[in-house]
């Protein structure tokens, strides 16, 4: 029955500890029945991320071990001991060395736990980056189990710039209605993504992407609460990593002169050039 949907959380992360204890104390409050997937590691810049390798991208070294986690991450999970909770690690490639390779790309990283989901499914990935409530999470499970034709959901989210900072942004950069954000999805067995950045999910009896299928669009997730926090440059490690991952460039001393401004709201791409339209950077909270 459509009620007893289970909730399948998928994560892929990489130094989390700033955010997975938050995550894992939310989902615990759930009334619905969940399993978090957690996908542990460092992709390698293939895929649908290829395309930072071209502005500079590289594998940011001093920022994993061995493509690992270095804040805590691995030895966080490995205590955990929840039933509920499934670590996927690198595959290994030397027995007796125990040595892993890195993911080859986040697509590998997505579709690695997809197999064990052996029936149908609400499917949400949440980023480690990422801040839901129970509330919300619930109000997800529930709409997905009273309409059982819809196959996705789109969702606006408050994308963060500084620990206070967000953006004023929707219908443009970080909020792209055409591309952002695609964060769940009604799942059935033999479901894959295609790509992640922007994920795509689909399925083998359905040509196309899910999420054009029959979604819940902006304004119906928006109207019921829906809107996540994003804390995608909220701390300078996150700013660090993107300027090597992603190839931004300076990223990090513009980052700082946006935390240093104290006008608002301000046009972003004037602290951070990579933001190719007019977003304003306004405060979070008063």
């Amino acid at each position: 029955m459509s009620e007893e949907l289970p909730l399948r959380i998928l994560t892929i992360c990489l130094n989390g500890m700033r955010y997975l204890p938050q995550q894992y104390e939310t989902f615990k409050k759930l009334s619905v029945p969940w399993q978090w997937d957690i996908v542990e590691g460092l992709a390698d810049l293939q895929g649908c991320t290829s395309w930072s390798v071209g502005r500079g991208g590289h594998l940011p070294a001093g920022m994993h071990k061995d493509g690992r986690s270095t804040d805590g991450t691995i030895e966080w999970l490995m205590d955990l001991e929840d039933p509920l909770v499934t670590v996927w690690e690198p595959p290994v490639v030397d027995v007796e060395k125990k040595t892993r390779r890195l993911w080859n790309g986040k697509q590998e990283m997505v579709n690695a736990p997809l197999y064990t989901f052996n029936r149908e499914s609400v499917l949400i990935q949440i980023d480690v980056d990422e801040i839901w409530t129970v509330e919300q999470l619930e109000r997800i499970h529930q709409m997905f189990s009273s309409n059982p034709d819809r196959t996705a959901m789109w969702f606006w989210c408050r994308f963060f710039v500084g620990p206070n900072l967000i953006l004023d942004n929707r219908g443009k950069y970080a909020n792209n209605p055409v591309v952002e954000w695609v964060r769940a999805w009604r799942f059935q067995p033999g479901y894959f993504f295609w790509r992640h950045e922007p994920p795509v999910l689909c399925s083998p009896k359905v040509e196309g992407n899910l999420a054009h299928v029959k979604p819940f669009r902006h304004d119906e997730t928006a109207a019921a609460g829906l809107v996540f926090d994003h804390y995608a440059y909220a701390h300078r490690e996150s700013v660090e990593f993107k300027e090597h991952y992603y190839g931004y460039g300076g990223a990090v001393a513009a980052w700082e002169r946006l935390q240093e401004n104290t006008v608002f709201p301000v046009e972003a791409r004037k602290f951070l050039p990579w933001i190719p339209d007019d977003s304003k950077v306004i405060r979070a909270w008063a």
